[in-house]
This record gives C-alpha cells, structure tokens and sequence, in this order.
C-alpha cells in the first residue's frame, strides 16, 4: 500500500496461490496480523484507486531532490533508493532527538530507525511526499541540524 498510494505505515496485504499453497501460508500467519482499519483503509483505497495514481517519474525526481539536499548539509549520509522511501543517517546528533524536535515543534514525523539491525543512533527514515511537504521536512531538518 506504501509503494502504490503513498500511505506510509499502512500494514495490509494479500497473497494468491493455489490452495495448497494458502493451506501452508495459514499455518504461519499470526492471529490478527492485519487489524481492522487497515483492511477499512485497503478496501477504500483499492475502490478508490484512480483518486490515487502516483507519478512515478515524480516521485523519483521529488526523491532524488530531497537526497540532494541533505546530503548539501554536509551532515547527512543518504542511501540509494528504489522506493519512494529514504534512508539517511545524521553524521551528528541523534535520531531521536531529531524525530522528537521534529514532531513537537514541525508536526513532522520520521521514522528513527537506529533500531534497525546492522543501523546506529543516526540513522532515519522517510517517506517522499510532495515538494511543499517535503520542503516543510527538509527546513525542520536543517533547523535542528545547524541549531545543535
């Protein structure tokens, strides 16, 4: 759901197959993996789809221009992406002070992925949006950075 209507966070997702197939998957599927709201927003968004085609040919370049500029702060290291995802890593300050600065005094939020296996204190997460929305993440991010 991420990747074709831009909803970050939305858990939900099917499988076909045959049934032999679906009789093995059940056995490993965890008691109410999808709640209900998430199967509400899936059935509206995929009733509803042609209210939300995504450009992928923008979504790309809003990516590539948001990587752009963290990395011109000089301290932010961004991986490359195939997703309309970004992961970036703060080569000062922590995640989570960023995230909480950023939720409190933005109404912004990013995902602090230094839990993430293999990832340290730095490291966060995004989801492109759109260029106003981006712009709004990119000033609060830069604002805490030469701020600390």
């Amino acid at each position: 759901m991420t990747k074709q209507f831009g909803v970050p966070g939305l858990r939900i997702g099917g499988v076909s197959g045959s049934a032999k197939l679906i009789r093995q998957l059940s056995l490993f599927r965890m008691p109410w993996s999808v709640n209900a709201l998430a199967i509400e927003a899936g059935k509206f968004l995929l009733q509803n789809s042609d209210l939300y085609r995504i450009d992928a040919e923008e979504l790309i370049a809003e990516r590539e221009r948001v990587a752009a500029e963290f990395t011109k702060t000089g301290l932010i290291e961004v991986w490359p992406s195939d997703s309309n995802m970004l992961l970036a890593r703060l080569r000062m300050g922590k995640a989570k002070a960023l995230k909480e600065y950023l939720a409190k005094e933005k109404g912004l939020l990013i995902r602090d992925a230094s839990n993430f296996e293999g990832l340290d204190d730095g490291c966060f997460r995004i989801a492109v949006q759109s260029p106003k929305a981006d712009d709004q993440l990119i000033g609060g991010i830069k604002e805490w950075i030469f701020s600390n």
